[in-house]
This record gives C-alpha cells, sequence and structure tokens, in this order.
C-alpha cells in the first residue's frame, strides 16, 4: 500500500532511485537533468533536502551511494559520470551515453556502463577529488551495456546487455579484469 502522496520533484521521467547505506534518504535521478535527495526516515512523512543537484547537461539514467553514504555517482546521456561529495568530482573520458553506475562495497572502485560501444570502465576513486580511469575497460558485450552491480566480497562485477545477455568480471585486480 502507498505510504502517502506521491513525492513531485522531478519535471520529466525518473529513471533511477537509490536508498542511502543507512536507509534515512532516497536519491532520485531523472531525464529532467537533475537529482534530488529526500529525507525518508518516516517513509509516512518524506521530504526534500534541499535544492535538486545539477550539473549534468542531459537526462539522468542512473546513481549509486558509496558504501560511507557520502558519496553518490550519477551518469547520464551526457557522456560523463558525476560524483558527488566536496568536491565532487566529474568524470569525462566517456564518448558514449552512460547507462548504469556502480560502487564495490569499500567504495573503492567505480564501474559505469556505456551504451554505443558496449563497455563497462573501470575507475579508481579511492582518493577523494582525484578519480583515475583504469586502462582496461570490460568488453565483450555484443550489445549496449545497460546494468552493472559489483558482488558483496568487491571481486567480480556483473553486466547485463539489452541482448539479454549478462557477463561476469574478475576484478580482484583492476588493472587487469577478466572474465569469471
Amino acid at each position: 500500500r502507498p505510504l502517502g502522496e506521491p513525492l513531485t520533484a522531478h519535471t520529466a521521467a525518473v529513471w533511477s532511485v537509490e536508498f542511502s547505506p543507512d536507509g534515512h534518504t532516497l536519491a532520485s535521478a531523472a531525464q529532467d537533468d537533475t537529482v534530488v535527495l529526500w529525507n525518508v526516515a518516516d517513509p509516512a512523512r518524506p521530504h526534500r533536502i534541499g535544492e535538486p543537484l545539477t550539473g549534468h547537461t542531459e537526462g539522468l539514467w542512473d546513481l549509486a551511494y558509496g558504501p560511507d553514504g557520502r558519496t553518490l555517482a550519477t551518469t547520464g546521456a551526457d557522456h560523463s559520470v558525476r560524483v558527488w561529495h566536496l568536491p565532487d568530482s566529474v568524470l569525462t573520458d566517456f564518448t558514449n551515453p552512460l547507462t548504469s553506475v556502480a560502487y564495490d562495497p569499500r567504495g573503492r572502485l567505480l564501474a559505469a556502463a556505456s551504451t554505443d560501444d558496449a563497455l563497462v570502465r573501470l575507475w579508481d576513486v579511492g582518493r577523494p577529488g582525484q578519480p583515475r580511469p583504469l586502462p582496461r575497460p570490460l568488453s565483450g558485450h555484443g550489445a549496449p551495456v545497460l546494468a552493472t552491480a559489483f558482488a558483496p566480497d568487491g571481486r567480480t562485477v556483473a553486466s547485463g546487455a539489452e541482448d539479454g545477455t549478462l557477463r561476469l568480471w574478475d576484478v580482484s585486480d583492476p588493472a587487469r579484469p577478466a572474465p569469471a
């Protein structure tokens, strides 16, 4: 059953929602280029926190909280991943729209999936404000990659593609990822 009235703040389709690790905050990402944070500590009385996060120039597709709960990564059609943390970071070496983003459980690796080139790129985000792309993207899908997730141990990345396939990747050595 619904827990009250719908939450409204976006002016376009909402493509992704995620609870913070403590469950008190909900982030929503939409095609209106914004992220809205909601206080959901009392689910019957949720309310918006501050102004929307802006910076992307085209619609957002996905977001993910870091394990610390103070870092949020967003991705979308503007070929970038934004890491929202003071200071915020923008990962911009992408040439294709991005569909999914995921943190490893320790918050040190970030995986971002893209559409046109069917790759998953890994970033070392262990040093706040100094993200570093890793040299070898995860390749092998024959269609746009739409979803990514890290296993709880952080050693495996799963990716799902538009053609219905899933792949598992061993990233225990992030500089040398391999099919699992």
